[in-house]
């Protein structure tokens, strides 16, 4: 159906696999040194390590194969919705037959130990999880395509000079919650204020009482929103992920651990961003609610 996407995609995913099976052995062959190393005697204890081991790498295999994977997405502005689901599907099956794989291959080598082992509920449940955080970047960066793909149809040649951007230019929201917080070098401060501060409108608009980012699927939903950005399905859709990736990619890991913010620069792009989707709130039709 996608000839040429098919043969990109099969590359990529070949290029991952080699570096995975050369890893496996080598982590297996670590986790058995270990357990030898520290007398621990063979049993659960000697499978949990071996299990945990090769799970890690699983999850950071699909990791690496989901960015290459994104990032063809990304070269395809044009790629249509069918030719997304097909890049999504591929993935979730690779997701899915390699787990089972390395369950197969996790017991084989335990039982050359005498052990017994099997795996298939461990590494189902962590296809499950690398699955929905795959169907959910996927689905941005496809949205983010099409968004490029339209706006550099429609940029001037040479775009009017403008005054360099400042905080004072952003929304009013954005420096009523952020901008003195700039000035004072708060950085990371600053631009967790301004994305809190859009989880707040979209509750306050639409009465929801979801969170993060099912709060803005259910708020920009495609068939049941409570905002309407646009008549165009593919440019709803696209700011539904684009405001999910924002409390999902920038609110949250602010709200969860240090993360570090020191450049002024990076920080009022950040602003910026929020700023834009501040305006799209603005522009935003309200649906009654019933």
């Amino acid at each position: 159906m996608f000839p040429e996407l098919e043969e990109q995609a099969d590359k990529l995913i070949q290029a991952r696999i080699i570096v995975l099976f050369r890893e496996r052995e080598r982590v297996g062959d670590e986790v058995q040194a270990d357990t030898v190393g520290r007398n621990i005697a063979r049993g659960r204890t000697h499978a949990g390590l071996l299990r945990d081991a090769w799970i890690e790498l699983f999850k950071r295999h699909s990791e690496a194969v989901l960015t290459d994977l994104i990032a063809l997405v990304g070269s395809h502005a044009e790629l249509s919705e069918a030719g997304v689901n097909w890049i999504r599907e591929k993935f979730e099956t690779h997701v899915d037959q390699l787990g089972h794989g390395m369950a197969r291959t996790a017991g084989d080598r335990l039982r050359r130990w005498e052990l017994t082992y099997d795996g298939k509920e461990d590494f189902a449940r962590a296809a499950g999880g690398i699955k929905g955080e795959g169907k959910l970047r996927l689905d941005i960066a496809a949205g983010e395509a099409r968004l490029k793909a339209g706006a550099s149809k429609t940029m001037p040649a040479t775009p009017p000079s403008r005054a360099p951007l400042t905080v004072e230019g952003l929304h009013p929201r954005v420096i009523a919650v952020a901008g003195q917080l700039y000035h004072d070098g708060h950085y990371r401060e600053a631009i967790f204020n301004a994305y809190i501060a859009i989880v707040e409108e979209v509750k306050r608009r639409t009465g929801l009482s979801a969170d993060n980012t099912g709060l803005m699927q259910s708020a920009f939903s495609e068939k049941n929103p409570r905002l309407i950005v646009s008549d165009d399905r593919d440019e709803q859709l696209g700011f539904m992920w684009l405001f999910s990736g924002a409390v999902m990619g920038i609110r949250n890991p602010k709200a969860h651990r240090l993360v570090p913010q020191n450049d002024p620069q990076r920080a009022l792009e950040w602003l910026a961003f929020a700023s834009v989707l501040f305006r799209v709130l603005d522009d935003a039709e309200d649906v009654p609610r019933e």
